[in-house]
Formats: C-alpha cells, sequence, structure tokens
C-alpha cells in the first residue's frame, strides 16, 4: 500500500492536488467465515474461505482555495477495485430455512467514479456554516453471468451550523445530510425495499464543553442525539438486506485528552 501525492500552489490561496495510490483490503470474518440466516431473515449466507483480498489503484485530481473567510475543495477521482467482494445470490435453497442462498465472492474489476465538492464558511461570533456534495457512480467493468452485479449511483448533500464560544471551552454543532435516491447493485432480491433504495434526511445535534484544563490534561463532557428525525434508512455499508440503522439515539460522553 502506498501513494504518491503533489501540490501546486496556482495562485496565492489557491493549490492543485493529485494523488495516485494502491490499497489493499483482506476480507473481514464475516465475509469470509459466517454461514446462517441473515439477520433480516430473508436469506441464508454462505461461508467463502476461498475469497482473495481486494486491491485497488485509486487517482484523484482537484482545488483546495483558503481565502479569507472561504475555505473550499473541488476535487473529481477514480477507485478501481480488483477482486471486489460483493455479495451475490447463488440459485440454490437452504434445505434446512428454505431460504434462498447468497455468498460473498470476488468480482473481475469494479470501477468507481465521483466528484466531491466543499464549502466552509468562517463567520462573526465563533460560528462556521458549511457544506459538501458528493457523487459516486460505480459500475461492474467486466460484467458476466457468472457475477452479475449491477451499477450504481448515489448522491449525498450534507449542511451544518457550528458554534465554538468561551474562548474554545463550548462548542455546539446541527448537522443535517440528505442522500439522494440510491440505485445499488448491494440490493439483493427479495428486500423489502425493492431495486432502489430510498431516500432518506437525516439530523443530529453535538453539544459540549471543557470542564476542566490542566496543564497535559483537558477534561471535557459532550451530549450528541443522533438520528434527530428518527428516520429509518440503511447505510451502504449495510444494505445488502437492508439492514435499518438505530433509531433516534442519545449518547453523552465524558473525555479525558492528554
Amino acid at each position: 500500500v502506498g501513494s504518491l501525492n503533489a501540490i501546486v500552489e496556482a495562485v496565492s490561496g489557491l493549490n492543485l492536488v493529485g494523488t495516485v495510490g494502491r490499497g489493499l483490503r483482506s476480507p473481514n470474518l464475516i465475509e469470509r467465515f459466517f454461514e446462517g440466516v441473515t439477520p433480516e431473515g430473508f436469506g441464508y449466507q454462505l461461508s467463502n474461505t476461498d475469497l482473495e483480498p481486494e486491491t485497488s489503484l485509486n487517482v484523484d485530481l482537484g482545488a483546495r482555495l483558503n481565502r479569507g473567510i472561504i475555505s473550499a475543495d473541488a476535487f473529481v477521482f477514480q477507485n478501481t477495485v480488483y477482486d471486489a467482494i460483493r455479495i451475490q445470490e447463488t440459485g440454490g435453497v437452504d434445505s434446512s430455512s428454505n431460504l434462498p442462498q447468497y455468498q460473498n465472492v470476488n468480482i473481475d474489476r469494479l470501477r468507481v467514479r465521483g466528484v466531491e465538492l466543499r464549502l466552509d464558511m468562517h463567520l462573526p461570533y465563533g460560528f462556521d456554516v458549511g457544506g459538501n456534495f458528493t457523487h459516486l457512480d460505480s459500475k461492474n467493468v467486466a460484467q458476466d453471468q457468472n457475477n452479475p452485479t449491477g451499477d450504481g449511483f448515489s448522491n449525498q448533500l450534507v449542511g451544518s451550523v457550528r458554534y465554538v464560544g468561551w474562548g474554545g471551552r463550548l462548542f455546539g454543532e446541527y448537522r443535517i445530510r440528505h442522500n439522494f435516491e440510491r440505485d445499488d447493485p448491494e440490493l439483493l432480491p427479495g428486500n423489502p425495499v425493492g431495486s432502489i433504495l430510498p431516500s432518506f434526511t437525516t439530523q443530529s445535534i453535538h453539544a459540549g464543553i471543557m470542564i476542566a484544563q490542566k496543564p497535559g490534561l483537558t477534561h471535557r463532557l459532550t451530549l450528541a442525539v443522533t438520528n434527530l428525525g428518527n428516520a429509518l434508512y440503511a447505510e451502504f455499508a449495510n444494505i445488502g438486506f437492508f439492514r435499518p440503522n438505530p433509531e433516534r439515539s442519545f449518547m453523552l460522553t465524558y473525555d479525558l485528552v492528554f
């Protein structure tokens, strides 16, 4: 695994950035060894101890602007994954549960292209506002009948307002995220939502205070409310059988930073 990076200052405050990198990911324990009825209960997953690691070639090109109160990025990228691990229907039926069988397999080559845009503004009185947009488009370059993984796309829009005050001792943040309707090959037949992952909007609030600070040691108390609107949604990493994310959650943390 390695990468090569280049940064060129075009004009004052504007840099052009390029990156080429190689990556590797070994199959995790669930992908390789899990066998049984899926948690959603409408499929039977077979183990596959012969899975090969994924390797990838990543290319990023973009520009980064820092001028006055504005900070912005614009990037395009391509990630080509070789021996990509994807779950597929085998065509068989499990004899004990009478459920269709699925198995993680390696597909020859998966290509993901995308665009990332970010804009942040540092306002007076400790306020920051920002947002970013991401577009992903995936394609199975070597499509074949044995591995019928389709193509997919997604768009995501995120906005936030953050306040830091009292000499950095107090902070609060509101964040909203909208994922547009997603056409995704990971949605397998039999899932409860069909072939398109519905759009969703989530909101979260974080607030914290620095209780005490001594040389080499800082005490912080943070309260977070995630999925404020109690939306039903599933993220990319767990939608193979549409596994919903948690409902509205509250989290109180006490941090010691040293």
